[in-house]
């Protein structure tokens, strides 16, 4: 039986590449992965059954459980006042990368900065909004002890020691049967290959962020979401690439079918809050 395979990194939550839209020898059936889709695939395998808890929809539950809360009680109070929602989310999101980096709330409760300790203080509130990716990677540390996983080969996107260490401890702690390699990309690709014409063709512009691939799977990332719908003209204008779009916020493919500015579909990259978008798109060569 043939063995998984699967890319794994930070950003890489995505989609499958079908063999039906590879040409020969390129990654047929690889899944793109990253922290969520991976904790997921692990969940899948190992039987781990949990509640389907929407990103929202734990930030609506923490407000709730908040509201309920006495006023001095509150982090974050000035803000509350004006953005309920805002002042939810942060807190869990502060709260799953503390524990992402490896901080254990049971263990270290001393000496803690005052906003720190204040979240701290909401903690059962936290833990009954719905549980976040460190604690389903905890389960998964557990489970790992006394089930099996299928044999999978993985392809690090990015390099071990650039993962949070939660998720670092995760692949370190996966069974021997889980072959795991660093994927090596070259910088500049040699001339007359696929990847090196990819190159070229955002080479004068310079708005291509990050380009990784093997001549075969390519995953760009951009800057913002004008550099992305820009990429797709220039791809269509090559004529032998065909991108398959990738939300980051939702690892949601949104079709095969793209126009010049826009994919078909509902495309929303980006969180609007100012930060970098990070878009990919997976690009698989096809010869006419």
């Amino acid at each position: 039986m043939k063995s998984l395979s699967i890319f794994l990194g930070l950003d890489g939550d995505g989609t499958v590449v079908h063999e039906a839209n590879c040409r020969p020898g390129a990654h047929a059936g690889v899944l793109l992965a990253g922290p969520e889709k991976f904790v997921s695939f692990l969940e899948l395998h190992l039987g781990l059954q949990r509640p389907q808890v929407h990103a929202m929809d734990r930030i609506l539950k923490l407000k709730a459980l908040l509201t309920e809360l006495p006023n001095n009680k509150l982090p974050f109070k000035a803000s509350w006042k004006t953005d309920s929602i805002g002042v939810s989310r942060r807190i869990i999101e502060l709260w799953d990368s503390w524990r992402m980096s490896g901080w254990n709330p049971e263990a270290d409760r001393t000496d803690l900065p005052q906003r720190m300790q204040q979240i701290v203080n909401i903690e059962q509130q936290i833990i009954s909004a719905g549980a976040g990716l460190p604690d389903r990677i905890h389960a998964i540390l557990k489970e790992l002890k006394q089930s099996i996983l299928p044999d999978t080969s993985i392809e690090l996107i990015d390099p071990l020691e650039f993962l949070p260490p939660l998720f670092k401890q995760l692949v370190n702690n996966l069974p021997s049967n889980i072959l795991i390699t660093e994927k090596q990309i070259t910088p500049q690709a040699k001339p007359g290959t696929d990847l090196y014409l990819l190159q070229q063709s955002f080479e004068k512009d310079k708005q291509l962020k990050a380009l990784k691939g093997d001549n075969s799977l390519f995953i760009l990332q951009f800057p913002d979401d004008m550099a992305a719908a820009n990429a797709v003209h220039a791809m269509q204008e090559i004529g032998k690439w065909q991108p398959l779009i990738v939300n980051q916020d939702h690892g949601l493919l949104h079709g095969l079918k793209l126009s010049a500015k826009r994919p078909v579909g509902h495309w929303r990259p980006g969180s609007g809050t100012g930060e970098i978008s990070q878009l990919f798109f997976l690009a698989t060569a096809m010869f006419r």
